[in-house]
């Protein structure tokens, strides 16, 4: 199975899954994009400019975005996916994530891919 690596983007605790605290900006842009059906899986663009900075994430439409900082649960497992492509100079990557039905996103660090928008 290749969904070995899953990181809940939510205040909410999933079995095998780490948990993030309430990412930044959760009230402005933590929600699922208007395209995106509930459960159907979708790209995450993830920006870093190190390992002391905030992470940008947001996807295609930027209908969802927000921050993850250092030390929250998660930031070491996004930065490490960003940091290992190195199109970017290890800048920025795009992972595979999917909302549930109570509001809850999941990524998927492990599912990384180059894309261009």
């Amino acid at each position: 199975d290749h969904f070995t690596s899953t990181v809940s983007l939510s205040s909410m605790a999933r079995r095998g899954k780490a948990q993030f605290g309430q990412p930044q900006s959760e009230a402005a842009g933590y929600r699922k994009p208007g395209n995106v059906a509930v459960g159907e899986k979708f790209d995450l663009k993830v920006q870093a400019n190190g390992p002391r900075c905030p992470l940008m994430i947001y996807d295609r439409s930027r209908d969802c975005n927000f921050s993850v900082s250092p030390g929250e649960r998660g930031f070491n497992e996004l930065l490490k996916a960003v940091q290992a492509e190195p199109a970017w100079q290890g800048r920025k990557n795009f992972v595979t994530a999917e909302f549930d039905s109570e509001g809850n996103c999941t990524v998927y660090p492990g599912l990384t891919s180059i894309k261009k928008w």
